[in-house]
């Protein structure tokens, strides 16, 4: 599926399974109420979904609005973030439906290209999880599972392999950044 295709589809509410440095996701544009059902449907469970960005100025702007910034220490961490991690900051007020769970909305930037350029074209910023079920151990994108999601009306974008391995997960809502993960 070419970019401005798969933009397009996450516009009309739809799903797409993409690649991450880590396991395969599935993504939907936030602010969308369709898509999000969709992607609890599909997920099993009404949320949090992780926020993914591609760290450029309109992303970081519409982020800006949804963070409750208190730590110093956490804004470094957003501007630098390690490819494999997952961020948890404090949520702010305007924080999207889907996205904050506990007071908590989680980040995470993107750095692999295919995921960068969809990022490019669908606004910096995407509502992401891993693609496997509730219960179910990460799914892996092969032929099987990729007619699998065509069967689902899921789209996918093809991309580099991630490494396996779930991402770290780093709380930055205290004192200290803490690994949970």
């Amino acid at each position: 599926m070419r970019l401005l295709a798969a933009a397009n589809w996450l516009r009309r509410g739809g799903l797409l399974a993409h690649q991450t440095a880590t396991l395969p996701g599935i993504a939907a544009l936030p602010g969308h109420p369709r898509a999000l059902a969709r992607l609890r449907r599909f997920k099993q469970r009404p949320g949090p979904f992780l926020l993914l960005h591609d760290g450029s100025l309109r992303a970081r702007i519409r982020l800006r609005r949804w963070i409750a910034w208190r730590r110093r220490t956490a804004r470094r961490w957003l501007h630098h973030p390690p490819a494999d991690a997952t961020l948890l900051l404090p949520a702010g007020g305007r924080t999207p439906v889907g996205a904050a769970w506990r007071g908590a909305i989680a980040l995470r930037r993107a750095d692999d290209p295919p995921t960068l350029a969809l990022l490019g074209r669908a606004g910096g910023l995407l509502f992401s999880s891993s693609l496997n079920r509730r219960g179910r151990p990460p799914a892996m994108i092969d032929r099987h599972q990729a007619r699998r999601l065509h069967r689902a009306a899921i789209r996918l974008l093809p991309g580099p392999t991630g490494s396996g391995r779930p991402s770290r997960i780093i709380d930055l809502r205290g004192r200290r950044p803490r690994r949970l993960r």
